[in-house]
């Protein structure tokens, strides 16, 4: 097996992102490289040795192995006693081949020091955040359906504030009215703790998703799966948004119709105040100065 540093390209002192992003930087050659008929055979034994490069320098453990092998190899070099190893050193890279041995079995033993380095998830990651994106554009829809029930309620006759109407209604249509902003203004709460709900989910999948992203780009693929991976990571992102303003659309309509129920519900009391007063034939304007 090749240096796996000279094979990622990156210098034994690199820290971890450095070579995530040299891996990923191979990874994406390969998979343009696989498109060319020319190129897809070596492409492919290139992405093989990529990937058990990869391993081995994406686990602390199996690159400090790798690490004190180098340095055990340069000190026989450097040291004149060491002479009737150097033979054996040249035929090859002895300590690479043990290494990837090493790694091959602390791969297989359990997940990698760093959680980008355990490719075989992204498959079962990928489905879960695609139910948890299904459950949060449910969540989604229901909202958007109660907050369209609560202003299908709004009346037409008298909408908005009582005051802005010069012309009143009876008190028992104001009472229905107030009633009507009432149920509204329960609606957009319920459509709100679904908005929310929605959020939560897509949040969740959109995480999920980009774990799934992390995982594939250490395994081949085929480019219409990456494309799909993206095409979905940008729909979370576009739902998102969607679900965040409706939350705070929801939030704010439920407050304005509470308002306005609170409003007619005065109004009421006051319109049937003022029937009770005129059928004495007292004028309900002045009534308290009358009476007085």
């Amino acid at each position: 097996m090749s240096d796996p540093y000279t094979v990622l390209g990156v210098p034994q002192h690199a820290d971890y992102d450095t070579m995530k992003k040299a891996h990923h930087g191979l990874c994406m050659e390969f998979y343009t490289n696989t498109r060319n008929p020319d190129l897809c055979a070596a492409a492919h034994e290139k992405f093989k040795r990529v990937q058990d490069a990869w391993k081995i320098l994406s686990n602390d453990s199996t690159r400090a192995e790798l690490d004190r092998r180098i340095r055990r190899a340069e000190n026989m070099e450097s040291d004149p006693k060491a002479s009737d190893v150097r033979p054996a050193l040249q035929n090859g890279p002895a300590y690479n081949t043990r290494s990837a041995s090493n790694a091959t079995s602390s791969y297989n033993a359990g997940p990698a020091s760093h959680p980008s380095a355990d490719q075989g998830g992204a498959p079962e990651t990928w489905e879960t955040a695609k139910k948890v994106y299904d459950k949060a554009r449910s969540k989604l829809s229901i909202g958007v359906e109660r907050l369209k029930e609560a202003n299908d309620l709004v009346p037409t006759d008298h909408p908005g504030h009582p005051d802005i109407h010069s012309v009143k209604p009876t008190a028992d249509r104001a009472k229905e009215i107030s009633e009507a902003y009432h149920k509204a203004s329960k609606l957009s709460t319920e459509a709100c703790i679904e908005f929310r709900l929605a959020k939560s989910g897509f949040e969740e999948a959109l995480k999920l998703s980009e774990d799934a992203k992390e995982a594939m780009l250490s395994v081949p693929i085929l480019a219409t799966q990456l494309g799909e991976y993206k095409e979905m990571i940008i729909a979370l992102n576009n739902h998102h948004t969607e679900a965040k303003n409706y939350v705070e659309t929801s939030n704010n309509e439920s407050r304005k119709f509470h308002f306005f129920a609170m409003a007619w519900f005065t109004e009421a009391h006051i319109l049937e105040k003022g029937d009770q007063e005129g059928s004495r034939g007292l004028d309900p304007v002045f009534d308290v100065f009358r009476l007085g």
